[in-house]
């Protein structure tokens, strides 16, 4: 949630300074909030910074939650995640494994990882360094605040 008002808050400022207006505010909600919605435009954020261990991936490694994610647009949908989730430790497939009884598991590969692979394969990948809030509000004080928009490159 704190991504989301993350986003509220940086869109609200865009909206004083007169960059949009009140009534072209986007709307901005959980992927678990849009589950039987849809949009025009979905702008699906991770919110995770690496695929090193399953811990870094959090929520985002439930396919569930990433199909719904996935199919709540209508027309245009971007996916924000970090580039290097698509080649990270946690990214690679290891084969089908064995459990205890000796049955083939299959160990897919997250989902957040397997998203970045496919866009990659496709050739749909654009990346970007993503701009700090002081750099698009250079008049706008954050002071004492956390910095909500990120920096390093990511792909939308």
């Amino acid at each position: 949630m704190a991504q989301v008002v993350c986003y509220r808050q940086t869109l609200f400022a865009l909206s004083k300074r007169g960059g949009l207006s009140k009534a072209e505010l986007p709307k901005v909600s959980t992927t678990d909030s849009m589950q039987g919605k849809e949009s025009k435009v979905f702008i699906n954020d991770w919110v995770i910074t690496s695929a090193n261990a399953f811990s870094d991936m959090g929520f985002t490694i439930d396919s569930n939650r990433g199909n719904v994610g996935m199919s709540r647009m209508t027309e245009v949908m971007l996916n924000i995640l970090p580039a290097r989730v698509g080649s990270d430790a946690k990214s690679l497939s290891h084969g089908p494994q064995r459990n205890h009884l000796g049955d083939k598991v299959i160990t897919d590969v997250p989902y957040p990882c397997a998203v970045v692979q496919w866009y990659s394969s496709e050739k749909s990948v654009i990346t970007c360094t993503c701009p700090t809030e002081e750099g698009i509000f250079k008049a706008f004080s954050f002071a004492g605040k956390e910095n909500c928009v990120r920096s390093g490159s990511w792909i939308l």
